[in-house]
């Protein structure tokens, strides 16, 4: 178990460094000439998705434990790629 919260951050670590060096000005000014894709995206991750999951929390009246998980999930998505 030790290997795996030694090995676990640092293999993340890689993967997002080895994604942003593939990443180029032009993506940079792409997204700043046409912020629309960018926000949308934003609005959605950011507002939206912890909402709807607090509205799926209210609705199926879940657990405490069940709820908080969701929440944590739902106000920080994120992933490697």
């Amino acid at each position: 178990m030790e290997i795996v919260t030694k090995i676990a951050p640092l293999s993340l670590a890689l993967i997002m460094l080895a994604l942003g060096m593939g990443l180029t000005v032009q993506d940079f000014t792409r997204v700043a000439k046409k912020p629309k894709d960018f926000l949308v995206g934003l609005i959605c991750q950011l507002i939206f998705l912890p909402v709807i999951a607090f509205i799926l929390v209210i609705l199926f009246n879940t657990p405490v434990e069940l709820a908080v998980g969701l929440m944590i999930i739902a106000a920080a998505p994120g992933g490697v790629t």
